[in-house]
């Protein structure tokens, strides 16, 4: 009989990484649910925002804060993404902004050439700047509590950064709570005062970019077709490659097709979404 204490929501998420409890909850493939519920487990542990976890009648409910969603356990989805339509959803609460600035910029060449037209010598149109906006958006995408160090992704360009600094140490625990009580009475302010937060109280250890690593995608059956359907609104913009005829690379993804049937299949959603899209 299961124990009582495990039945609601546990608030340490241990039940995600306690087999014993994990093959009493009866689910059909044991073996995928208990796979699962380790990704689980890890990736909730780096999320930056707290995530509580509890099972129901093949469903994986996470909370956060009041916010509540239910995910059916489908043993046609992959792993990585069922965490792929966890972090969808978890990510809207990650710790975030997006910003508009004015700032000066020079002209471009062919601004250079239009002034010159004008009777403006070279010289000083190659002085001349104009004012520009530009657009910033900044979310933090994983926490490292014991290194106080954090995941921080700008315009797509992701880097390791670290809270306080040397005259001003702050554990990343008191940086986390403190971004979290932002609440101004606009969404505009709140944005302005995350990003500022971030920049004062913080600093770059290592910038790694917007390359991803390379990930291999060679599921079967379904879970390869499911594949398509989770990924395609978060990789709809990334280019998508024929290498050969049963592999394609998407983004940092390199797909191999199993069959000629698979491949159709796949292959049809993706373009129907595309053309819908027009």
């Amino acid at each position: 009989m299961l124990n009582k204490k495990k039945r609601g929501l546990m608030v340490d998420n241990k039940w995600l990484e306690d087999s014993n409890y994990i093959r009493e909850l009866n689910f059909p493939d044991i073996y995928y649910l208990e796979t699962l519920c380790y990704k689980i487990a890890a990736f909730i542990k780096n999320v930056p925002v707290p995530i509580h976890t509890s099972y129901s009648d093949g469903m994986i409910k996470l909370a956060i804060g009041k916010e509540l969603k239910s995910f059916e356990i489908n043993t046609d989805i992959s792993y990585y993404d069922m965490i792929t339509l966890i972090k969808i959803w978890s990510e809207k609460y990650y710790p975030q902004y997006e910003i508009t600035e004015q700032i000066e910029v020079e002209l471009s060449e062919d601004e250079i050439m239009s002034e010159v037209k004008k009777g403006v010598s070279i010289n000083d149109a190659l002085q001349m700047t104009k004012i520009a906006t530009k657009r910033e958006k900044g979310i933090i995408e994983k926490v490292f509590i014991t290194e106080d160090q954090f995941l921080f992704n700008k315009n797509g360009c992701r880097e390791i950064r670290m809270s306080g600094s040397i005259e001003n140490p702050m554990p990343l625990s008191v940086f986390m709570r403190s971004i979290r009580q932002f609440k101004d009475d606009t969404k505009e302010d709140k944005n302005v005062h995350i990003s500022s937060f971030i920049k004062s109280n913080s600093h770059t250890l290592k910038v790694i970019g917007d390359k991803l690593s390379e990930v291999v995608i060679s599921y079967s059956g379904k879970q390869m077709y499911n594949f398509f359907v989770i990924n395609y609104p978060v990789l709809k913009n990334k280019e998508f490659i024929k290498l050969d005829e049963f592999n394609y690379l998407w983004a940092n993804f390199k797909i191999k097709f199993e069959s000629q049937t698979l491949k159709s299949d796949c292959l049809n959603y993706y373009y129907t979404m595309k053309e819908n899209e027009k």
